[in-house]
């Protein structure tokens, strides 16, 4: 991870905190969403990882009944201490440490409720897929996409299938947002 993209995904991680303590459902997927743009140029894990976790707490909040799930309290402690520890690490370089967290916030997740398995199985599955989606919207092939997600080619074709991603949508960089990029990408900032 470059030093760009770190002060970037620690900004993000900031907002992330503030948004997840206040349950704030519209801006967590906005950072998701913001996450997978960055990652579409970095193409890392950690960002990957993050965004799958972001979109996944949204979708558990927007189903409203969250605290009836068994291991709500203790889920949102430890999610919010797992996120003060991301920042941590993230700002400590200490990527070994940020991995560490990210998987166990993603096992956090997977065990909110014994009741609910699948549901949340499917849920994390489905923003691997959605967050594949938008990857391969801002140009990476969707090999690549479906690669650096962990899942396959013909779930990221099927959900693609379905969605009108046309040219008019498109978002196109003029010359000095082209050359910001390429000098993130490259280091030459």
């Amino acid at each position: 991870m470059n030093e760009a993209e770190q002060l970037e995904l620690l900004r993000i991680l900031k907002k992330t905190y503030n948004a997840f303590r206040k349950k704030d459902i519209k801006r967590l997927r906005q950072l998701s969403d913001h996450i997978v743009e960055d990652a579409s140029i970095f193409q890392d894990d950690y960002t990957l990882s993050l965004a799958i976790i972001l979109y996944t707490m949204s979708k558990i909040l927007e189903k409203g009944n969250y605290e009836a799930y068994h291991a709500w309290g203790s889920f949102y402690k430890s999610s919010v201490s797992d996120l003060k520890k991301l920042l941590k690490y993230l700002g400590n370089s200490n990527f070994k440490k940020y991995s560490e967290t990210l998987r166990n916030l993603l096992q956090q997740i997977k065990n909110i409720d014994k009741k609910v398995p699948l549901y949340i199985e499917e849920l994390l599955n489905s923003s691997r897929i959605k967050k594949g989606s938008n990857l391969y919207a801002y140009g990476l092939s969707l090999g690549r996409a479906a690669e650096l997600l962990g899942i396959s080619k013909w779930e990221l074709m099927g959900y693609i299938g379905n969605l009108d991603i046309s040219n008019e949508n498109l978002r196109t960089l003029n010359i000095k947002e082209r050359l910001d990029i390429a000098e993130k990408v490259f280091n030459l900032k």
